[in-house]
């Protein structure tokens, strides 16, 4: 049986809707897909970058108090050898 022509005409068009419809699906997925990648890449550049000075800070701090602890020290026994020495000056 021959389509007529607005027959043939209409199934065009219901088959071009069709893929429409299809190929809007597709891109939706691939742009969900796509912005769940970048938001989580993101996030994880965003709490790496976060908790990096946090890092950064209690190693600088393990770092001040290690030189605090040396220069302390050189410090005290820099001040014994002088106090001592006066003393055996001194008597």
């Amino acid at each position: 049986m021959a389509l007529s022509f607005s027959q043939y005409f209409k199934a065009i068009r219901n088959s071009s809707y069709t893929q429409s419809v299809a190929r809007a699906t597709t891109l939706t997925t691939n742009e969900t897909t796509t912005l769940n990648t970048i938001a989580s890449s993101t996030e994880t550049a965003t709490a790496t970058s976060m908790l990096n000075p946090s890092l950064n800070y209690l190693s600088n701090c393990r770092v001040r108090f290690a030189t605090t602890l040396i220069a302390s020290t050189l410090f005290l026994f820099l001040c014994e050898l002088i106090y001592g020495f006066e003393n055996k000056l001194s008597a």
